[in-house]
């Protein structure tokens, strides 16, 4: 077979950067395949049998379709084609898979038609949309916006001259459009009724060559009614060939390679996918700007943002695009927490579009429904039991959790135990953001981890939906391919493709629905797959809508129904802030604070994360906008701790739990002088030094003889996230040399070293991960033997941290020397400062004094005090009645203010009331401090005396972003490690 330029060459009519655009009938003979030998056609008949034996949605498919398909389950027709594959063409074996894989309307689950089939697609010169009909099952179908392709369209212009935007229409080759659905159902695609319906009208004007059979020529004839005149018309438009020309090349170069099955391995994916495949030529959906609304694009383009009639129903407008942010979870998390807190914190209500979104990363699904909601309960997965699986499964490589599911499986068992790829503790790290009605607006395209996104608000009660059809796409399961998943775990089983060594781009691929969704909160234990998720109120466009090309009547609708759930649940008049956002840092033994700015609530509570009530503050008037500077706890241990906002509404229900991190440093007193060269004993509890790791005690840094090293030293865990800091004084000209050497998976798992100052952070590393984009650490192997210098502004920190993810199977990093030297800016004689701080200033006593007092000044005497006398200190604290000054919150405290926080008294203002409150801050009123005695949470110790050492300015006790020490995660603890994130940036659970 040979592939003929020329013929192209001759009937090329443009060309763009990604696409070139033939005359179709001049290119159907360049639709045909790569050729396979026999055995190659066997291998891969072998192949998707096997991949059938851990296809997790059988049974849904049997269930919801068997009656009006017999034949559907899937594994008894590919033995029927494995035993005759040797037997047939290449076209009659890609042709057979791909309608075998398209019947089971499962996008999820993908046959790859290899090149040059794959590099072609059929494409007509505009698009349709359902408008409002009345009747949700039985849409009216318009043209809605002609191919983004400028090029199309020229090719095209003779066939559509009459075409309009808004033309209904009337049939399609002989057919309404139910007739043609009905028709091509079971090769279209898209589950359930709504989903296959949004798939044939992707199939009227779309016809991908890397998923189905092209069309051997020829066009389609419509009979449109003009939006116009109303008045009828017939039209035959061709097929235009949209061509991709790189993979072409691609295809040429394999063409003349030798065949074969042997590949280097593609690069692992680890990150739990749930997303449809991309099928090149669908249209993209435009912004829908109006006068009413106008999108604005954030740092990532998977997400813009607007405000429908800021004037009037003032209905914030989050547009996302995809959940495969370029910037990553993380990133994207940070951008959605600065709109809601900023350019939408004044709006009345806020709505999600999802519409057409096809999936993607599953943690950022898990992680979004905490920013709107509280205790968040996540869905959990299960994959299917069969021989192959449990071969996976043993691995690891999927991850402890998922290898110790399978362990549990029992004779006659269908499906493993559910796993939840986020556990809720990870998915409730950062809390409530907003919390004003919110709603979602989906379609029958919303697939996959858009799915599971309106699964959690839904099922959790945090979000009306709004959907334009009457269910999403029901996309429920984790998909894995075999190029970077199956092939790199059992590659007996799932070998590589022929010339897939010389198709890096368009290489021959299958996928899979591997693990499978299922429900929880108010739908525990449905599925997702098939059934999707139903939409509670309908709002399709009308035909104005399509024809203006905006959502307007869409977005008034929303607002209207969004503004009765908000007087229902008190939620109309609810303002929340709680800053800073970043996690703060406090010197041992003093108080950590942050601002709360709030209306529409009775009370906002400082807790543990547990839920322990630290502090109540309980507000007069719900109309007026007061900030209070909230306390939290006192604590000395120098490691991370997180703190809980909860805020009342008027109902008497809970509607905030906000998260803060904060960690604990040690006292100013035990920051090292740099009078002499420090050389580090290598112990994560020095004086000067402070562990923060959010995974269990052992698994972190953990000291070993002269070696600082990653857990046991053989294996370390997975998800690690640990770092040691040391502290310094100020100093000049300071050089950091540092000999170490790492072991850990490639791209996955890193290593850090950098330094904090004043200023900011600096990181002296460099590397890549898994997604080629370059990170301040290293992977793999290799060694350290480096000097690092710097010139630190004021105090400063010296900083060593791992992350790893899940699957982790190296050894780790082995920390051998730590040397810091320098100029001191100021002498010191402390002892506690010297430079000589090593393992004997880690003494019993020395750690007694540290965390009982916050100074060197108090250290003595809090030392010297008999456990007897400071229990009777902290009794007698206990029942004193304080006396505090506050116009906007009656304040009650769990344990004894610190001296300097009452030695004066202390206002607390009201901002300026809100446009929705015209009530004018009270007089200023005497409240009565209720002090108690509170158990301390697990993690977490209440001070057994008021500390009285450290003053609260910002230089003592720093509390914002200014001042050093690890201040850039905004989240911290199991969330973090589970995410595997960079330090020192925004961190959650990835």
């Amino acid at each position: 077979m040979i592939f003929n330029s020329l013929l192209l060459a001759e009937a090329q009519a443009f060309t763009t950067a990604d696409r070139d655009f033939f005359n179709y009938a001049e290119t159907v003979g360049n639709f045909t395949f790569l050729p396979y030998t026999p055995a190659q056609r066997v291998q891969l008949a072998t192949t998707v049998r096997n991949l059938f034996s851990i296809y997790v949605n059988g049974e849904s498919k049997i269930e919801y379709y068997g009656k009006e398909y017999p034949n559907i389950d899937p594994l008894p027709r590919a033995e029927a084609l494995l035993a005759k594959a040797a037997n047939l063409t290449d076209k009659e074996l890609h042709y057979a898979n791909a309608e075998l894989f398209l019947s089971l309307r499962d996008f999820h689950t993908n046959y790859y038609i290899p090149a040059p089939h794959y590099c072609f697609s059929a494409v007509q010169p505009f698009s349709f949309l359902f408008a409002d009909s009345g009747d949700v099952s039985n849409p009216k179908v318009v043209v809605a916006r002609f191919n983004s392709f400028k090029q199309v369209v020229e090719l095209s212009k003779d066939y559509i001259k009459d075409v309009a935007i808004g033309d209904e229409l009337v049939t399609i080759d002989g057919l309404t459009f139910q007739e043609f659905y009905q028709k091509n159902k079971w090769i279209s695609g898209g589950a359930n009724e709504f989903g296959g319906q949004r798939s044939a009208l992707t199939l009227l004007t779309t016809v991908s060559g890397a998923f189905r059979p092209l069309p051997q020529g020829g066009g389609r004839k419509y009979v449109l009614k003009s939006a116009a005149t109303g008045k009828t018309y017939e039209t035959f438009v061709p097929w235009v060939a949209s061509r991709r020309p790189l993979c072409i090349e691609e295809y040429q170069t394999a063409l003349n390679s030798t065949s074969n099955l042997v590949d280097t391995p593609a690069k692992f994916a680890k990150e739990p996918v749930m997303v449809r495949p991309d099928e090149g030529d669908i249209p993209v959906a435009e912004a829908p700007d109006s006068a009413a609304i106008t999108f604005t694009p954030t740092a990532d383009a998977s997400l813009s943002w607007g405000i429908f009639r800021p004037e009037a129903e003032n209905l914030g407008v989050l547009w996302l695009k995809s959940f495969t942010p370029d910037i990553g979870v993380d990133g994207l998390l940070k951008i959605i927490i600065g709109l809601v807190t900023k350019e939408l914190a004044e709006t009345k209500a806020i709505v999600i579009d999802l519409r057409d979104n096809g999936g993607g990363i599953i943690t950022l699904a898990d992680s979004i429904p905490q920013l709107f909601g509280t205790d968040f309960k996540n869905n959990a997965a299960r994959a299917i039991v069969s021989k192959l699986n449990q071969k996976i499964f043993a691995t690891g490589q999927a991850g402890a959790a998922w290898k110790a599911a399978y362990e549990q499986v029992k004779p006659g068992d269908k499906y493993t135990p559910l796993v939840k790829f986020t556990q809720d503790e990870a998915a409730n790290t950062l809390g409530t953001f907003y919390a004003k009605p919110l709603g979602i607006l989906n379609n029958a395209n919303c697939y996959s981890a858009c799915d599971l996104l309106s699964a959690h608000l839904q099922d959790n009660g945090v979000a009306t939906v709004f959907g334009e059809d009457g269910q999403t796409g029901a996309g429920g399961a984790n998909v894995v391919d075999i190029p970077t998943y199956l092939n790199l775990i059992v590659p007996d089983e799932f070998p590589l493709f022929p010339y897939s060594a010389k198709m890096p781009n368009y290489r021959q691929n299958l996928r899979i629905g591997w693990r499978q969704t299922v429900r929880a909160g108010k739908n525990a234990g449905k599925l997702i797959e098939d059934r999707g998720i139903l939409t509670e109120t309908v709002v399709r466009p009308t035909v104005d809508d399509i024809k203006a090309g905006n959502s307007d009547s869409q977005f008034a609708r929303i607002a209207k129904k969004l503004a009765e759930v908000g007087e229902a649940q008190a939620r109309n008049n609810v303002y929340f802030q709680a800053t800073p956002l970043t996690t703060v840092d406090a010197y041992a033994g003093s108080p950590v604070s942050f601002d709360v700015t709030a209306s529409g609530l009775k009370s906002v509570s400082v807790n543990y994360p547990n839920g322990t009530t630290i502090n109540t503050f309980k507000f007069d008037d719900l109309t007026k906008r007061s900030k209070i500077a909230a306390l939290g706890p006192v604590e000395t241990k120098f490691k991370n701790y997180r703190v809980q906002i909860a805020g009342v509404n008027a109902l008497d229900n809970t509607i905030i739990k906000a998260y803060r991190s904060f960690r604990v440093v040690p006292p100013k007193a035990n920051f090292i002088n740099l009078a002499s060269k420090f050389t580090w004993d290598l112990n994560p509890s020095a004086a000067a030094v402070g562990l923060y790791e959010s995974s269990a005690p052992g698994l972190g840094w953990v000291k070993n003889g002269t070696i600082l090293q990653i857990g046991n030293g053989v294996e370390y865990a997975d998800n690690v996230n640990t770092q040691a800091s040391i502290f310094f004084q100020p100093a000049k000209d300071v050089t950091v040399k540092v000999k170490a050497r790492y072991d850990t998976e490639e791209t996955f798992d890193f290593f850090y070293i950098g330094f904090k100052d004043t200023v900011g952070t600096t990181q002296f590393l460099s590397g890549l991960n898994d997604k080629g984009k370059p990170v301040p650490a290293v992977s793999g192997k290799g060694t350290i033997e480096q000097t690092f210098t710097l010139q630190p502004v004021g105090n400063f920190e010296v900083f060593f941290q791992f992350t790893s993810d899940g699957g982790s199977v190296a050894s780790g990093v082995f920390i051998e020397s730590v040397e810091v030297s320098g100029t001191a800016a100021a002498a010191s004689t402390s002892a506690a400062a010297t430079s000589t701080a090593t393992s004997a200033a880690t003494s019993a006593a020395t750690s007694a004094a540290t965390s009982a007092a916050s100074s060197a000044a108090t250290s003595a005497a809090t030392s010297a005090a008999s456990s007897a006398a400071t229990s009777a200190a902290t009794s007698a604290a206990a029942s004193t009645t304080q006396v505090y000054t506050s116009g906007a919150a009656t304040y009650t405290t769990a344990y004894p203010l610190p001296t300097e926080t009452v030695a004066s008294t202390k206002e607390y203002t009201s901002v300026a009331p809100t446009a929705e409150s015209t009530v004018a801050p009270s007089a200023t009123k005497e409240y009565t401090s209720v002090a108690a005695t509170v158990s301390s949470a697990p993690g977490y110790s209440l001070p057994t005396a008021a500390p009285t050492d450290e003053p609260t300015s910002t230089d003592a006790q720093p509390t914002s972003e200014a001042t050093y020490g690890n201040q850039g995660p905004i989240l911290s603890g199991a969330a973090a490690t589970a995410m595997n994130l960079a330090p020192l940036v925004l961190a959650l659970f990835i």
